[in-house]
C-alpha cells in the first residue's frame, strides 16, 4: 500500500521490485493479492528468499494466541474466560494454563490441556471467577515457560473486563407441567451479563417440611427475584412459602408469578403466606380464560408510560410493537386488584379482565402476570421484545431500574489493540429515566498508564443519541486509559472511564521458517523472477536499466496561481503597452 501511495505521488511507474524476506505471512493484505495488484500494474517482483523452510522445526515454543472474557459482568456472577493457545514441539504433553486477575496475588482458576498432533490452536476453557469488587479488572491467561522455548513473551495474553456492581441473581422455579417459558428466558437473558439465571424444575410435591428444594435457596440475599412458574403451592414447604413472603416484604426480593394450570387460585396459592404480597386476591375458582381466538396481552394507558412494558422509544410505537406480539392460547383468571396495584394490561383490551398487575408491598414489589411470554420469542419482532421484557420485569423486581442520576456510559469496540489498530470509542449520555441528554459536550483523553501518564484528546462527533470517536494505537505497547466527562454549561454531568491494552504482536518470532513458495508464487504472478541471495549481486548488475520505460506526466502552471508571476507578466504587458503610445503605434 505505501508503495502504491509513493508511486501515485512521484507519477512513475515501478520497473521492478526487488522484496527480500522470509515470505512468512503472519498479518495484513494477502501477498498473493499484493501481487495480482502489481501484475496489473506490469510491475515484475524479483523474490529473495531469507532463511530456511526448516528453520524452527526443531523448535519449541508455546503462544497463547487468544482471550475471551465479558467485556462485563456484575458483581457476584460468574465471569467465563476461553481462549486458544498453540504448542510447537510439545506434542502428547499436558500444559497447565492458569487465570490470573488483578489485584489477586495467585492464580485464581486453573486447567490442565493436552496437546493433541496436528492442531495449529487448542481451546481453553474450563475457567471462571466470580468477582467480588467492582470495577475495571484486568484478566491474564498465563502458562508457565517450557524448557527450550524460542520465546517467552507470547506465554500469556491479557485483556480488560468491566465489573459492574449490583449483579442480579434469579431463581426459576418450575412446576412439572411442561412449559417453554424457562428455557426461552434463559436464550434470551444468555447475552445478558447482569443477570444470571437458575433454573429448577419442582416434580413432587412437598412431604411435611421436606421438599425438592432447601431452604436455603429461600436465605436474605441469596436471590434478587424469584420467578415462579406453573407450580402448586404444595411443591414448596410452608417455611418455605413464608420464608419467600418475608423476602419480599423486606425487599430483599422481587416476586414474579406467571400463568398456567397450577398458578394463583388453581394452584392453591389464595391460603398461603405468598398470596399476601401477591397484587390481586387469589381464589380457589378464579379459573382460566381460554376464548377461541386466543388471549392477547394489551397494555393500557398505565403500563404503555410504564418502565416495566417500554418496548419502543415512546408510547405510541410501545403499542404498535405489542400488537405485533402473536396471541397466547389461554390466561388465568385474576380476583379483585388488592389496594395499591396498578394493572398495566388486560386480555384483548377488555378493562374488566386484568392480566398484568404489580405491587409494592412493603420495601418489595411483586408482578402478576396470567399467560405464558415464550410465544412471543418466536416471531423476529418479537424476540427483542421478549428479550427486554424479561430484563425489564428483572430489573424493576430488584429495584434497578433507575439509579437515581444522569450517566454518561462508554463503551470501547475492543479492549486488545496491535500497535497501529484503532480503538472505536461510543458514548451515550441517558437521565434517571432513560431518555438522552441534551445539550451536552464531552471532553475525551486517552492517557498511557505509568510514570509519568502521557494524554491524548480524542475528539467526538454526534450520530443520533449517541458521540463516537476513534484512537490510534500507535504509541508505545501498555495499558491505557480513556476518561470521558460530559459537560452543560460547564458544569459536569457525569462521567466514565474504561481501559485498554496495546501489545506488540510478535508472531514474526513464533514463526522463523522461511516460505520459498510463497516468494516463488509472487514472482510467477508478476511475471518476475526467484533469486537465490548469493546471486542478487548478479541479478542486480544484470537489470536492463535501457528496457526500462518511464512515464512522464504533464504538468500545468497557471499564471495567476504564481502570483509573482502574474505580476511580473502584468508590468511588462503595462511597458509594452506604454511604448507603443509613446511612439504612436496605437
Amino acid at each position: 500500500m505505501e508503495l502504491d501511495k509513493r508511486q501515485a505521488q512521484g507519477a512513475r511507474r515501478i520497473a521492478r521490485l526487488i522484496v527480500l524476506s522470509d515470505f512468512g505471512s503472519n498479518n495484513g493484505v494477502n501477498p498473493l493479492v499484493a501481487a495480482r495488484r502489481y501484475r496489473d500494474q506490469q510491475t515484475p517482483v524479483s523474490t529473495v528468499v531469507l532463511g530456511t523452510q526448516g528453520a524452527g522445526a526443531g523448535s519449541r515454543d508455546v503462544a497463547v494466541r487468544d482471550i475471551a472474557a465479558g467485556p462485563t459482568v456484575f458483581v457476584k456472577n460468574k465471569l467465563e474466560v476461553r481462549g486458544a493457545l498453540s504448542a510447537r514441539g510439545f506434542t502428547g504433553e499436558t500444559l497447565d494454563v492458569e487465570l490470573f486477575v488483578e489485584d489477586q496475588p495467585t492464580a485464581v482458576a486453573r486447567t490442565k490441556i493436552k496437546i493433541p498432533e496436528d492442531a495449529d490452536a487448542v481451546p481453553i476453557t474450563g475457567l471462571n471467577y466470580i468477582p467480588q469488587t467492582p470495577g475495571e479488572k484486568k484478566v491474564t491467561l498465563k502458562v508457565a515457560p517450557r524448557e527450550g522455548e524460542l520465546v517467552v513473551s507470547n506465554n500469556e495474553i491479557s485483556t480488560f473486563v468491566t465489573v459492574l456492581s449490583g449483579g442480579l441473581n434469579v431463581l426459576f422455579l418450575q412446576g412439572p407441567n411442561f412449559t417453554w417459558d424457562y428455557r426461552y428466558l434463559m436464550n434470551a437473558i444468555a447475552t445478558s451479563p447482569d443477570i444470571e439465571v437458575k433454573g429448577a424444575l419442582i416434580r413432587a410435591p412437598a412431604v411435611g417440611e421436606k421438599g425438592e428444594l432447601a431452604d436455603e435457596e429461600f436465605t436474605p440475599g441469596r436471590y434478587d427475584v424469584y420467578i415462579l412458574s406453573d407450580m402448586a403451592a404444595n411443591f414448596l414447604t410452608r417455611p418455605q412459602q413464608l420464608l419467600l413472603a418475608d423476602a419480599v416484604k423486606k425487599g430483599a426480593a422481587g416476586l414474579m408469578m406467571l400463568g398456567g394450570r397450577a398458578s394463583f387460585g388453581p394452584g392453591g396459592w389464595g391460603q398461603t403466606d405468598v398470596a399476601d404480597v401477591l397484587p390481586v386476591e387469589v381464589h380457589p375458582g378464579d379459573g382460566d380464560i381460554e376464548p377461541p381466538g386466543g388471549v392477547k396481552f394489551t397494555p393500557n394507558a398505565v403500563g404503555l408510560n410504564s418502565y416495566l412494558l417500554q418496548l419502543g422509544s415512546d408510547p405510541a410505537d410501545t403499542a404498535r410493537i405489542w400488537e405485533l406480539l402473536p396471541p397466547l392460547q389461554g390466561a388465568n383468571r385474576f380476583g379483585r386488584p388488592k389496594l395499591g396495584a396498578e394493572i398495566l394490561g388486560t386480555v384483548n383490551g377488555v378493562d374488566a379482565e386484568p392480566m398484568m398487575l404489580s405491587i409494592e408491598t412493603g420495601r418489595g414489589r411483586t408482578l402478576a402476570y396470567g399467560g405464558d411470554t415464550w410465544p412471543w420469542a418466536r416471531t423476529e419482532v418479537g424476540r427483542p421484545a421478549h428479550r427486554k421484557f424479561w430484563r425489564q420485569a428483572i430489573f424493576w423486581l430488584s429495584h434497578k431500574e433507575n439509579q437515581g442520576s444522569d450517566q454518561i456510559k462508554l463503551n470501547l469496540d475492543r479492549r486488545r489493540a496491535a500497535v497501529g489498530q484503532t480503538v472505536d470509542l461510543t458514548v451515550t449520555g441517558r437521565d434517571a429515566k432513560g431518555a438522552p441528554l441534551t445539550d451536552v459536550v464531552y471532553e475525551t483523553k486517552v492517557e498511557r498508564e505509568g510514570e509519568p501518564p502521557v494524554s491524548e484528546p480524542v475528539e467526538l462527533y454526534t450520530r443520533g443519541d449517541e458521540s463516537r470517536g476513534t484512537y490510534a494505537a500507535v504509541g508505545e505497547p501498555g495499558d491505557y486509559k480513556v476518561t470521558v466527562i460530559g459537560k452543560r454549561n460547564g458544569q459536569e454531568v457525569g462521567r466514565d472511564t474504561a481501559r485498554f491494552l496495546v501489545y506488540q504482536d510478535d508472531r514474526e518470532l513464533e514463526n522463523p521458517s522461511a516460505d520459498p513458495e510463497l516468494a516463488r508464487q509472487i514472482a510467477e504472478i508478476t511475471s518476475g523472477e526467484p533469486v537465490p541471495p548469493e546471486q542478487l549481486a548478479k541479478h542486480l548488475a544484470g537489470l536492463d536499466k535501457a528496457a526500462f520505460t518511464e512515464y512522464v506526466s504533464p504538468t500545468e502552471h497557471r499564471i495567476w496561481d504564481n502570483w509573482p508571476f502574474f505580476l511580473l507578466f502584468t508590468l511588462c504587458l503595462t511597458f509594452e503597452w506604454w511604448l507603443r503610445k509613446r511612439h504612436g503605434w496605437v
